[in-house]
């Protein structure tokens, strides 16, 4: 009676055997399926759709919720600017005349408007914090050189997102 159970069990471990190798061989030979071909492949990400280039200086008027920080930290108190706080209570009509310095930034497929230097990106935080001003006038700036990226190092973003609950304010 245990060898009849023996032959069994390894009649079954055999045909186990036999599926995983197989399943292996079946995988090599479509690496497709796998998943290999990915990183294996190196394809150009398809041409972003042609947009109308905009000249230096010209004025557009952007919408606020749309335009991204191109720093991730906002000074409280910054020489040469108002505080923040003061910005915060200004009249509507004020900062509604005030002009923000953007560039059009492409990551990949898609492109963004990302505020510049530290004086649009104040204003930004304001507009955006207010939530009173839809659309602000956006004065087309040249879009700052990427810094070359080190080994080891990450890249540092071309953009810090719209959202203004994400920037760091600082004294």
């Amino acid at each position: 009676m245990s060898s009849d159970d023996g032959v069994s069990l390894e009649r079954v471990v055999n045909a186990i055997l036999l599926g995983l190798t197989l399943f292996v061989l079946l995988w090599k030979a479509f690496p497709a399926q796998s998943g290999q071909t990915k990183k294996s492949k190196k394809t150009s990400p398809p041409p972003a759709p042609a947009e109308p280039e905009v000249p230096l200086g010209e004025e557009l008027t952007l919408r606020v919720e749309e335009i991204h920080f191109g720093q991730p930290r906002c000074r409280v108190r910054s020489p040469g600017f108002k505080d923040l706080s003061t910005l915060i209570k200004c009249p509507a009509d004020e900062l509604a005349t005030e002009k923000i310095d953007v560039a059009r930034i492409r990551v990949e497929l898609e492109s963004f408007w990302v505020a510049q230097g530290t004086r649009s990106n104040r204003l930004l935080f304001v507009m955006k914090k207010r939530g009173e001003q839809p659309q602000v006038t956006g004065v087309v700036v040249e879009a700052p050189e990427r810094q070359p990226v080190l080994d080891g190092d990450e890249p540092e973003p071309e953009t810090y997102g719209a959202e203004f609950s994400k920037i760091q304010l600082i004294p």
